[in-house]
């Protein structure tokens, strides 16, 4: 039971919470896993309480920031496309001496 107490304060879950959460024999993981009515109406929590309990123990996803500009990732691409945009420039400097 210290255990469990422990893990629930570890989620920033008030003491007394945590002891009613325990009392009704919920756990982290089963917290995470019911929905907010599940909680009201089953094990006697008000809706406040069940918001509060639910929002400390539900992981928010990771916010990954994306580039704005695609930037090639493989060198080997990269030397291609450069490869390939030099020897258009190069066409275009053979071509433009030709003219008369």
């Amino acid at each position: 039971m210290a255990k469990l107490l422990e893990k629930f304060l570890q989620y920033g879950v008030t003491s007394t919470l945590a002891a009613k959460a325990i009392e009704n024999e919920l756990s982290v993981s089963k917290v995470r896993t019911l929905s907010l009515s599940d909680l009201e109406s089953r094990f006697g929590m008000s809706h406040e309480e069940g918001r509060f309990l639910k929002k400390a123990v539900v992981r928010q996803p990771l916010l990954i920031a994306q580039p704005k500009v695609s930037v090639d990732k493989t060198p080997a691409i990269a030397y291609s496309r450069r490869y390939l945009k030099d020897l258009a420039a190069d066409e275009e400097d053979f071509l433009g001496d030709l003219d008369p």
